[in-house]
């Protein structure tokens, strides 16, 4: 056996390697394996008694080696004949690879052999620089291929399992998808392509047939970007185009087969063409392009769930800033707003909402965007982004279109918000003033409150209604507040733990007082049909729910607030509401119109409120609107109060469920 030495050093081999685990060590052996034409390639691991790795053996059927040749493969280092012979998907090129052994053993011996003989060759970690190839025998072997024999193992069989064989199924997914007859097995089992998401479809262009597809993978390949790969009948790669499509987080590939490819030239100099498929072709621009349309499909869905999740969290931290104005409507807008132009921006350029941002950035960066886009400016906001949004011209201007779009869309959806909800209170006077004798409080008043909890704040989630248990209101309640694994059953101990509330709602999302503390916001709202009058009776009610509350900690914690509502057409002027109408009168000094009640910390609320009074709010809150959409008030056709309150729940997009009620003596019979 001959040795022989490179033009190099050890160290200076290893210095190569700095960066290298041995798992991206072994991949070279497989991937010198790929670039010589192997369709299969095997990875076997021997273990001894102490069931730990003897050996690691890696095996192909691609070309062999040639002995005459090894002087050119072996003996120049940083060089490689394959620099030459360079395929779409080579990666042997610097003539490198082969040393990488040392990461993980100490040994390596080639085996290669052709039809007629083979030959050895070894090289020892102690002395990269050098190796041993012995003269060529007689082979038994048939056919051809390269077996190489790694001893001395310094990995362990539980890395080998948690860490090689990870890295090995996404170094290769990607082409393993492309080629199904590729196979690539590890000790007998074949190595499957990563769970992934694909989408396909087939197009015929100029008389040829062209399969494309696009796949998303779960996490980044190893050393693999985003590309197209076109593959010819044998699903061998003749050509690699990049996609383009390099969003932070998105990983995919393209893939284009046909017939077409199997005399593709990968070249567009004119002068060197041998045939009329190449770069130049319409054929493979037509392919190109396909497979980026599809490829942008999945990029742009990824984009919009990445942006959902972003948006999301930020609702979640409550770093969206808060309006404050009496206009709901207008603050639903703003912030409708801001969430578009985040969507818009994060969409462009990802890295400006990094998630490394802590709360207090976050809320600034919010901040500011929100007051330039008060501003009603766009110069302003490109002019901010300027040097940190990697945006060419066009894509401001596709950026300026989408943002006056948006707010397009947001004004028209606001105005037909606003009107909506004026006709409801047109329909809803009816109801309550016109059909004050029969509107019963349960299938008509309570129904319409549901449906429009906006007549007492914006954005409340009904929890209970139609008079639950307060049993049954904690559980969905901590459910409402992601806490449902805390509810014991039967928890609730008060003598008035069974008697029954209206509506319970609950507000999403957190408030902050003047303060500048945060908190929940509740409401307990007692309803009374037009014909009753609100005096002390009706009172002890809600301050029955008041005291079941606040005698529970799980209802009754330092971050929430409840407001108890009594609701009703008039109030009894007779000795009956004595004490109601004192507290209100006494607190008149705290400016809250209907207070009759007020904790001590500011936490706790009591109110008993005439619908006039609800509705005098809301026209304040939108009478300049209404005036200057010049909204008229519709046709009440509602001849009874049933017909009305199906009116109301009709616009509200809840379907009614109170149809084909005729009696309505009977039915005021029956809730008396």
């Amino acid at each position: 056996m001959a040795s022989k030495t490179l033009q190099t050093t050890t160290d200076s081999i290893k210095g190569n390697f700095n960066k290298y685990t041995p798992e991206k060590a072994l991949c070279e052996y497989i991937w010198n394996g790929l670039d010589e034409d192997a369709t299969e390639i095997k990875i076997t691991t021997r273990l001894n008694t102490a069931e730990s790795i003897d050996q690691i053996v890696v095996s192909n059927n691609g070309k062999e080696i040639i002995h005459t040749e090894v002087e050119n493969t072996f003996e120049v280092y940083l060089d490689s004949k394959k620099k030459i012979q360079r395929k779409a998907i080579t990666r042997g090129r610097l003539g490198r690879g082969r040393f990488s052994f040392f990461k993980f053993a100490d040994k390596a011996q080639w085996l290669s052999w052709s039809n007629s003989s083979e030959f050895t060759l070894k090289i020892d970690t102690t002395a990269l620089h050098k190796y041993d190839v012995s003269e060529p025998i007689v082979s038994t072997r048939t056919k051809r291929g390269t077996e190489v024999t790694f001893e001395y193992i310094s990995i362990s069989y539980e890395y080998f399992n948690d860490k090689v064989l990870p890295y090995l199924t996404r170094e290769f997914s990607w082409l393993l998808f492309a080629n199904p007859s590729l196979k690539i097995l590890v000790n007998g089992i074949e190595l499957q392509v990563v769970k992934h998401k694909l989408e396909y479809k087939n197009e015929e262009y100029m008389g040829s047939d062209f399969s494309i597809k696009s796949v998303v993978w779960p996490e980044k390949p190893n050393s693999e970007n985003s590309f197209i790969y076109f593959l010819n009948s044998k699903f061998e790669v003749v050509k690699r185009e990049s996609s383009a499509l390099n969003y932070k987080g998105f990983f995919g590939s393209g893939y284009v087969q046909s017939e077409w490819f199997d005399e593709f030239e990968d070249n567009d100099d004119a002068l060197a063409l041998t045939t009329d498929r190449n770069l130049c072709s319409e054929e493979y621009k037509f392919a190109l392009k396909a497979a980026k349309d599809l490829m942008s499909g999945h990029h742009l869905k990824y984009k919009h769930k990445a942006t959902d999740a972003l948006i999301a969290d930020f609702e979640r931290e409550g770093v969206f800033p808060v309006y404050n104005s009496d206009n709901h409507g207008m603050n639903e807008y703003r912030h409708q707003q801001l969430v578009d132009t985040i969507r818009v921006i994060y969409e462009a350029e990802p890295s400006l909402f990094s998630r490394t941002l802590n709360k207090t950035q976050k809320k600034i960066i919010l901040r500011l965007l929100d007051k330039i886009i008060a501003s009603n400016n766009l110069e302003n906001l490109f002019s901010v982004l300027e040097g940190v949004v990697s945006l060419d011209s066009s894509e401001v201007d596709q950026l300026a279109s989408i943002l006056k779009k948006t707010t397009l869309a947001n004004i028209t959806k606001t105005i037909a918000n606003i009107k909506d909800r004026m006709e409801i209170i047109y329909l809803f006077k009816s109801l309550i003033y016109d059909h004050k004798k029969y509107a019963l409080e349960v299938p008509h008043i309570q129904k319409t409150v549901d449906s429009n909890l906006w007549l007492f704040g914006e954005q409340y989630n009904l929890l209970t209604a139609e008079e639950d248990k307060f049993e049954s209101a904690l559980r969905k309640y901590l459910k409402f507040k992601d806490k449902e694994d805390t509810y014991q059953k039967g928890s609730v101990k008060h003598p008035n733990k069974n008697k029954e509330m209206d509506i319970f709602a609950a507000q999403k999302g957190k408030r902050v007082d003047d303060s500048g503390k945060e908190y929940y916001h509740n409401i307990v709202i007692e309803l009374k049909r037009p014909s009753i009058k609100l005096s002390d009776n009706e009172l002890n009610q809600i301050q029955d729910y008041k005291s079941v509350i606040c005698s529970h900690d799980e209802f009754n914690d330092e971050t929430t607030r409840w407001d108890f509502i009594l609701v009703g057409n008039e109030f009894c002027i007779t000795y009956r509401a004595d004490r109601l109408l004192d507290d209100i009168e006494s607190n008149k000094v705290h400016g809250e119109a209907g207070l009759v009640q007020k904790s001590r910390d500011g936490r706790v609320r009591v109110y008993a409120k005439t619908w006039k009074q609800i509705i005098n709010e809301f026209e304040l809150r939108y009478d300049h609107i209404e005036k200057t959409l010049k909204l008229q008030e519709i046709a009440l056709v509602g001849s009874n109060p049933t017909d009305t309150t199906n009116q109301i729940l009709a616009i509200s997009t809840i379907k009614p469920d109170i149809a084909g009620v005729e009696d309505l003596t009977q039915l005021e019979n029956d809730e008396t």
